[in-house]
């Protein structure tokens, strides 16, 4: 193959791999009492965007909610609606809202059914993901971790099935976040350990068994952990900083709790949940089909040359 061609076969196969790169590495802050998500440059701490959460999709729910995010395009948010929670999934690359699936909640000893705090993405073979999340806390039963089966692609509501056994955390511990580290498949929660004063708590654990493998408080607040996220191989937690009235996002060490740096989101902006990472958009058909088109008329070019 003569130079001129490899450099254009190479143009072509550097422009498919310019369109699945990574634009940009993010933190997602959800703000349910303002219907709202913030999409944060992790780098400069500066909010970039604003993704307002449709009046259609919101309705009565506690300001700890769900967030998790699959590590490329889609947003998965839960709204609690009575005695059920209800996912909706957002286009981060190309924006827009898809319909919501119905999440068959955990049935308690005594038939009760507890609202989701906290959840993160597992990434599965061929696309299929699952979803990690956890259950509040009340006096009688414990927060437990479930797991879900997600669809290959966001599409019409559907209930989702409870994918292997509910799982309890410690009956003094209260999960109010949760998300999975995507470089290491961990499961980490954060909540409240309940005692005469309540302590913030970060839990690395066992999603299968519930071992507890470590155990952070991170320092520089008191207030509780509303939101995990991962980006960029850093892991980030949401507090409200309730001496100060202010809404912090800390970029915490992981071996010893200590806080790194923090950002600081107005005082009305506090947050329910939180999620990471890069943004990339899956490439469409039609692009998909021009290159693999421009690789074939290359490919004869080059073999009608040399015969």
């Amino acid at each position: 193959m003569s130079g001129a061609k490899f450099a254009v076969l190479f143009f072509v196969m550097a422009a498919a791999l310019a369109v699945t790169a990574p634009c940009r590495a993010d933190l997602f802050a959800a703000i349910p009492l303002d219907n709202e998500i913030l999409r944060i440059d992790t780098a400069t701490g500066n909010v970039t965007d604003t993704i307002a959460i449709p009046d259609w999709i919101t309705s009565s729910q506690p300001t700890s909610i769900g967030l998790a995010y699959d590590g490329r395009q889609f947003l998965t948010l839960n709204v609690r609606r009575g005695d059920y929670d209800e996912l909706w999934q957002f286009d981060v690359a190309f924006g827009g809202w898809f319909p919501g699936s119905i999440l068959t909640v955990p049935d308690h000893p005594a038939d009760m059914s507890s609202a989701i705090t906290g959840m993160g993405m597992l990434p599965g073979d061929f696309g299929f993901n699952t979803l990690v999340a956890v259950t509040q806390h009340n006096p009688a039963y414990p927060s437990f971790i479930v797991k879900f089966e997600m669809p290959l692609f966001p599409g019409p509501p559907d209930i989702l099935a409870i994918n292997g056994p509910s799982v309890p955390l410690p009956a003094d511990f209260a999960a109010l976040s949760a998300d999975i580290d995507p470089d290491t498949g961990e499961l980490w929660i954060g909540g409240d350990e309940i005692g005469d004063v309540n302590t913030p708590r970060l839990l690395r654990v066992d999603m299968t068994t519930g071992e507890i493998l470590q155990t952070l408080t991170p320092s520089g607040s008191a207030s509780p952990i509303r939101g995990i996220g991962f980006d960029g191989g850093a892991m980030f937690v949401g507090v409200r900083d309730l001496p100060a009235l202010a809404n912090d996002i800390y970029e915490v060490d992981r071996t010893t709790g200590a806080v790194l740096r923090t950002i600081t989101l107005p005082a009305d902006k506090l947050i329910g949940g939180l999620a990471g990472g890069p943004v990339i958009p899956e490439p469409g058909a039609g692009l998909i089909a021009a290159l693999l088109g421009a690789n074939l008329t290359i490919v004869m070019r080059w073999r009608a040359s040399v015969v």
